[in-house]
């Protein structure tokens, strides 16, 4: 049985975000940071393992709205991994 993922916002000022997403594996992290890093306001996007025995990350946002950045980012992962889905349907018979 899965836990649920839990978010924590670690910092918050007005041009820069950064969460600590738990039970979160590397490559999630890295999809968000793709999407972030295609939106031109964004000046920074990263993230980093807080430790390497336990599935958590730390994702830092820097923009002038870093929460909406992070949202429309993450819409556009789902979108992506939804349209992935769909053609792997169409393939894979």
């Amino acid at each position: 049985m899965d836990l649920p993922m839990k978010l924590k916002v670690k910092e918050k000022e007005k041009k820069a975000l950064e969460l600590e997403m738990e039970d979160v594996d590397y490559s999630i992290g890295d999809i968000i940071r793709h999407e972030l890093l295609q939106d031109e306001k964004v000046s920074f996007a990263g993230f980093y393992d807080t430790h390497p025995l336990i599935r958590n990350i730390s994702m830092r946002v820097e923009s002038p709205n870093p929460k909406e950045s992070l949202l429309i980012a993450i819409e556009k992962a789902l979108k992506r991994v939804k349209e992935i889905s769909s053609k792997a349907e169409e393939v894979i018979k």
